[in-house]
């Protein structure tokens, strides 16, 4: 390698850092590009992978919004001086994802879902190649491998019930324990579009199955509700609670806590209010309750 001794203005020299970020990240190369049908701005500026503003600021003068067939537009870019290239070999210990394994279910409703086995992670300690250009990584290629453990895959059960208003059909679960006070029906001379559990004030109530909550708030008349999607066109509803456990978005499964019984919103005492609603239709739950 030769070297040129020469003389330089001392405002001309940079510190370290800044001289290595002109080698490494380059200085701004001008090119000109001819303007073809169809181009714009943003098309110019995505192909040669400069800004927009960029492209304005190196052609003063032109309305880059506005471009014609054959128009000259000067482009700058940052290029480097020298590109360095440099490979070595990584060994690392690394973890293999498991796959999940789905299975359907007709004694389970949609949004139902139940682990049979947990997966495990695999295992293995891998070589890699590891190329990179001016200190950033262009490429990664395996060398060799040893598997120290193979994975095992998750296995999940999910519902496929189709929900049908007759017994017989696989069912919620009660969602919580007492005896129905006010059964589905005309009721004062208006609609009881569900049931009445009786139970003590705080006694816990269970999604009657899996699925996601949708709902959990005050509702009017309702007091203190909560409503599951269980997928399906599905909803279960759960009103007058005292105490609220879930929030919407939340996933449940069938038998968790999402709320404790109350007397909330019109309500004449501690009890469970529990509808169950198919395609937007209130159903009476009992055809659904094992």
């Amino acid at each position: 390698m030769n070297f040129l001794e020469k003389s330089v203005n001392i405002n001309d020299l940079l510190e370290l850092d800044a001289a290595k970020d002109v080698v490494l990240l380059g200085t701004s190369k001008i090119q000109q590009y001819t303007v073809k049908d169809g181009d714009t701005a943003w098309d110019i500026s995505a192909a040669f992978d400069i800004a927009p503003e960029q492209l304005q600021a190196v052609n003063p003068g032109v309305d880059t919004s506005q471009l014609s067939i054959g128009q000259v537009l000067k482009l700058s870019k940052e290029v480097p001086l020298i590109t360095v290239v440099s490979t070595r070999q990584v060994t690392a210990d690394e973890e293999i994802p498991y796959q999940v394994e789905v299975k359907k279910d007709d004694s389970l409703l949609p949004g139902e879902k139940i682990v049979v086995r947990k997966g495990v992670q695999g295992q293995r300690t891998v070589t890699y190649l590891i190329t990179r250009e001016n200190g950033l990584e262009t490429g990664r290629e395996i060398c060799e491998q040893s598997i120290i453990s193979e994975p095992l895959s998750e296995i999940v059960v999910k519902g496929s019930q189709t929900m049908l208003a007759s017994r017989g059909t696989a069912r919620v679960s009660w969602p919580c324990s007492g005896s129905i006070v006010s059964p589905f029906g005309m009721r004062g001379g208006r609609m009881h579009e569900g049931i009445d559990i009786d139970a003590g004030y705080g006694s816990p109530v269970v999604a009657s199955a899996g699925g996601t909550v949708i709902s959990a708030g005050w509702e009017g008349g309702y007091g203190k509700t909560v409503e599951i999607s269980h997928g399906g066109g599905i909803v279960t509803r759960y009103a007058h609670l005292s105490t609220i456990n879930v929030s919407g978005g939340q996933p449940v499964e069938r038998g968790e806590l999402i709320g404790l019984v109350g007397s909330t919103g019109y309500s004449t005492g501690p009890h469970l209010h529990f509808e169950v609603i198919i395609d937007g239709q209130k159903r009476n739950p009992v055809n659904f309750l094992p």
